[in-house]
């Protein structure tokens, strides 16, 4: 009789995941053969999800990014906070 090899896909599905190294290449080797590449990236377990990156930006990047859009919230808060000010009297009487 052949030895009995775990069904990844179904174990998956139940919530199990590998816990040891020969569960794991086990595992691997399966989800390979469904075209998966492994079942730890997000990116082969949700393909096309907003939550997998689409780009690796660098620190740098990401600095300047939050630093004009901070600049651009406040300036349209600056804005906004102008506005009601000049309403406050018709505001105050609705």
């Amino acid at each position: 009789m052949a030895p009995q090899t775990t069904n990844w896909a179904v174990e998956i599905a139940k919530g199990r995941m590998a816990t040891t190294k020969d569960e794991y290449e086990e595992m691997n080797s399966q989800m390979s053969r469904m075209g998966l590449k492994g079942a730890y990236n997000p990116a082969n377990v949700y393909p096309g999800s907003r939550f997998t990156p689409s780009s690796k930006p660098t620190p740098e990047e990401v600095r300047e990014k939050a630093r004009l859009s901070s600049q651009k919230i406040l300036s349209d808060w600056n804005t906004l906070r102008t506005i009601v000010q000049l309403h406050a009297d018709t505001l105050e009487k609705r």
